[in-house]
């Protein structure tokens, strides 16, 4: 999920900027969201973490994975329908 950052600058093993994978030749850009709601829809304490807007994030990544040479992007998100 890379709309999520650690205002205490935690690190978070598992978060990459976006993913690159292959198939068939194919390279292939993924880039993961969660709601930015977050914080308030779930009982977990998430006060150190800030949720950027969808947007900014998926146009600053999908430069990055254009720059890496990708073939096509997909954006998989949790965003949820307010």
């Amino acid at each position: 999920m890379k709309n999520t950052t650690s205002k205490k600058y935690i690190t978070f093993p598992n978060q990459k900027r976006s993913t690159i994978i292959e198939v068939e030749g194919i390279k292939i850009g993924i880039i993961g969201l969660i709601t930015v709601e977050t914080p308030s829809s779930t009982k977990t304490e998430l006060k150190d973490l800030e949720f950027e807007e969808y947007l900014k994030i998926i146009n600053r990544e999908s430069e990055y994975l254009k720059k890496s040479g990708v073939n096509a992007i997909i954006v998989i998100g949790h965003v949820g329908l307010n």
